[in-house]
């Protein structure tokens, strides 16, 4: 018996601290998120079509002359065709910079304004000699 008592006179308190009464009704909670942001875009190509010749032709000197080979993870969006928000992951550090100055100037198609693209650019040395002499490659992230 002293148990339940002491049960109701705890609940009662609990809730008169909490604003209501006992026989009050349920209160309901609104719980909101964030729409979760779109998957990226890994069709880089479809969108620029001439990222590659672009990109190979504007960092092969920066390869030459730091002489590093890796696989840099890069990140952009679009803003009517300009490329914007350019963020690179892994990979050489040196990279970074010159690939921002090589995105900054690519133009691409403005029906993919407003989309997110990642991608790697893998930077070989020695490629292989079949296929286009390409110093900085597209490839998968």
């Amino acid at each position: 018996m002293y148990l339940r008592l002491q049960w109701a006179v705890s609940f009662a308190a609990l809730t008169l601290v909490a604003g209501g009464s006992a026989a009050a009704d349920p209160q309901q909670a609104e719980i909101t998120a964030r729409r979760p942001a779109p998957t990226p875009r890994v069709d880089v190509q479809a969108a620029c079509p001439d990222i590659a010749d672009t990109l190979n032709r504007e960092l092969t000197p920066a390869i030459k002359m730091l002489g590093k080979e890796g696989t840099v993870r890069v990140e952009f969006r679009l803003q009517d065709d300009q490329v914007w928000r350019v963020v690179s992951s892994g990979g050489p550090q040196e990279y970074r910079q010159p690939i921002r100055r090589a995105l900054t100037g690519l133009s691409c198609k403005p029906g993919s304004a407003g989309d997110r693209f990642v991608f790697a650019i893998r930077f070989d040395l020695h490629p292989a000699a079949q296929g286009p002499q390409r110093l900085a490659q597209l490839v998968k992230p």
